[in-house]
């Protein structure tokens, strides 16, 4: 309810804001000991494909984290007087030291500096770009306990790459954010990331049979330990009793997944599995999202999955280039690549506002994830 009515100076509300801001610096100084310690101990790590590995997922993390931060905490625009406002803190060094807030222009610069040599590490040393008998090598040597698996698990390099897409939007500048997320399509679909199988999940028997957060999209995601069960109290309802947030049958059947448009034919709003054909529940008092559901007998390659970047925002931030460019239709054509990947048979007709349509498909999509309010703040 404290999120709802936007209550941030409540005591309970700056307890969690206070929480939220210890842990993204804790997970911060983990990265800058390991990186410290990494240096230090160069000689343990013979490989240089390995060496580039951890350095690069480490400093794509901490773009990753203080970005997020930037974004949270400071303002949606870095440019013009605001480029030399202070932003949040960029720590670079493991140290009891208090590392000062610097401009908003400053700071991007350390931030883009994390980006581009995280880009650099994973693309000499990433296995989702080695082939054949460089494949073989890696996986009888670096690899050989198997911890460099599960590449979506890992922030990779076609993950860095979704990153920069995700930032140089952020930042209006979106021929750049469009050229980085045409590379994570050309270069992760089909082969790292495939779309979900829509049939598949309509045709599931059961509840555990479905791929609920579609984790075959994910290009980044966390495994949280024992995650429905902390996502249960907020999101789903038990017996009947309203336990955490759920939005309003108004909002699901009028808006976001109308199951009949008598003007153009469509049935968008009963084919798509982000609606009620799949994700979205009816219960005691509006819609429950089950994205996060699974129970002790889910497919472990679907479980505790919590989504961090995904392919289907890559064609996002192609349409908002589009848009841009007043290519109305071509930006269309973007959103309707993922409606089909979520079952909807119709096209948008020509006629669809490519701006409108791409923020209620931002709330379709990201329910549960966190992107869509930094998308309303963008």
């Amino acid at each position: 309810a404290m999120w709802q009515s936007h209550t941030y100076t409540s005591t309970s509300m700056k307890k969690l804001l206070r929480s939220t801001w210890r842990q993204y610096y804790n997970v911060i100084a983990n990265i800058n000991l390991i990186l410290r310690e990494l240096e230090t101990h160069r000689n343990v790590i013979v490989s240089e494909s390995e060496y580039n590995l951890f350095k690069g997922e480490l400093l794509a993390l901490r773009a990753y984290l203080h970005f997020d931060l930037m974004r949270l905490f400071g303002v949606a625009d870095w440019s013009g007087e605001n480029a030399a406002k202070l932003t949040v803190p960029y720590v670079t060094e493991y140290s009891s030291k208090i590392t000062p807030q610097r401009s908003y222009a400053d700071t991007e610069q350390l931030l883009f500096a994390d980006l581009n040599a995280a880009i650099k590490a994973l693309k000499e040393s990433d296995p989702l770009l080695l082939t054949g008998d460089n494949l073989t090598d890696f996986n009888n040597t670096v690899n050989l306990d198997g911890y460099w698996n599960n590449r979506n698990k890992h922030l990779n390099y076609y993950a860095t790459l979704a990153l920069a897409a995700r930032i140089y939007q952020w930042k209006n500048d979106t021929a750049t954010a469009a050229a980085y997320a045409q590379q994570v399509i050309d270069g992760a679909l089909g082969k790292m990331v495939t779309w979900v199988d829509v049939d598949a999940q309509l045709i599931a028997a059961t509840d555990d049979e479905k791929d609920w957060s579609f984790s075959t999209e994910h290009l980044f995601s966390l495994e949280i330990t024992n995650l429905y069960n902390s996502a249960s109290q907020y999101l789903f309802d038990i017996s009947g009793i309203r336990y955490g947030i759920c939005l309003s049958r108004e909002v699901v059947d009028n808006l976001l997944f109308v199951r009949y448009d008598p003007v153009t034919g469509s049935q968008a709003g009963a084919e798509d599995l982000r609606g009620p054909a799949m994700q979205l529940r009816y219960g005691a008092l509006g819609y429950c999202c089950y994205k996060l559901y699974h129970s002790s007998s889910y497919p472990y390659s679907f479980r505790n999955r919590m989504p961090m970047i995904k392919i289907a925002e890559m064609y996002y931030i192609l349409a908002e280039n589009y848009i841009s460019l007043d290519q109305n239709t071509t930006a269309l054509q973007m959103l309707d690549v993922v409606r089909k990947n979520r079952g909807v048979g119709n096209d948008f007709p020509v006629t669809a506002n490519a701006e409108n349509e791409l923020m209620k498909e931002y709330y379709r999509e990201f329910l549960c994830e966190g992107q869509l309010f930094y998308y309303m703040k963008h």
